[in-house]
């Protein structure tokens, strides 16, 4: 049986891995670890939703801390077709109980695939979703959607585009109730050749755009890879870290990451 772990959860008495594990006939089986401060493994436990006789997909999962011992976790499953659809539940991440679900498709193009970047909840009970849709020609489209606690849509929005081949990766929301979001993006450069690099743009609450930059620093192609498997945090001090990766000369398939802050 092989593992992987997606996502840590901390507290002060144990650390939880959320992941997956293959069985002999290559299913893969999200799991939920519990761990010491001293590395031992206490317990090992399915996560499994009640409501549905097939298991979620792990590979991309985003965490979000509601109280205690919940947590909000967003995936996305496959019911039916070929596309997955947004997903979330809340986990009791002591006992491993998922105690709610719901699935969360894009209204405005339910057929199209539908990415997750990032979930967000705050002291006024709402539950904030950063997601894509991929669009013909790799085109893509961001949006905003605002969940309350039991997981009913409060808004949906489209954010203007800034770039069309873009990823978003994070989002924040700031004092002013304007969103700020990061992501990554591949585009011309003057010179006519594509590059990588981070955006920023920062919308109103209907998704106007108020503010959009690049980063000063394109990556060329080829030199780096900036994508979905990459990490965007902010900091204590308000600044984006990224954390991006670039090819090892001496290794070839192998990656070592290069952190990148952006603010």
């Amino acid at each position: 049986m092989q593992g992987w772990g997606k996502a840590i959860i901390s507290d002060s008495l144990s650390i939880f891995v959320l992941g997956y594990r293959k069985d002999t006939t290559t299913s893969q089986l999200p799991w939920l670890g519990e761990f010491n401060y001293s590395g031992e493994l206490i317990k090992v436990s399915a996560i499994l939703d009640s409501l549905y006789n097939t298991h979620f997909n792990i590979a991309e999962i985003k965490v979000a801390h509601k109280s205690g011992d919940v947590y909000y976790i967003f995936s996305r499953r496959v019911i039916g077709g070929n596309y997955f659809t947004p997903y979330i539940f809340e986990l009791n991440v002591r006992t491993g109980e998922v105690i709610k679900s719901a699935l969360i498709p894009n209204s405005i193009y339910p057929q199209n695939t539908n990415g997750q970047a990032a979930i967000l909840f705050n002291q006024n009970n709402t539950i904030t979703l950063l997601t894509f849709v991929d669009l013909p020609d790799s085109f893509r489209k961001t949006f905003v959607t605002e969940l309350d606690t039991f997981f009913q849509i409060k808004k949906l929005i489209e954010i203007d585009n800034y770039v069309d081949h873009h990823t978003p990766m994070a989002i924040k929301i700031n004092d002013d109730t304007t969103y700020s979001i990061v992501g990554f993006s591949y585009s011309s450069d003057s010179t006519g050749n594509f590059v990588n690099n981070t955006y920023f743009i920062r919308t109103d609450t209907t998704g106007n755009l108020l503010d959009a930059k690049h980063s000063p620093t394109p990556i060329p192609v080829g030199q780096y890879i900036l994508g979905g498997s990459n990490k965007v945090e902010l900091d204590e001090f308000g600044n984006w870290v990224i954390a991006g990766q670039r090819p090892n000369p001496n290794c070839v398939g192998c990656f070592s990451f290069i952190p990148y802050i952006f603010s």
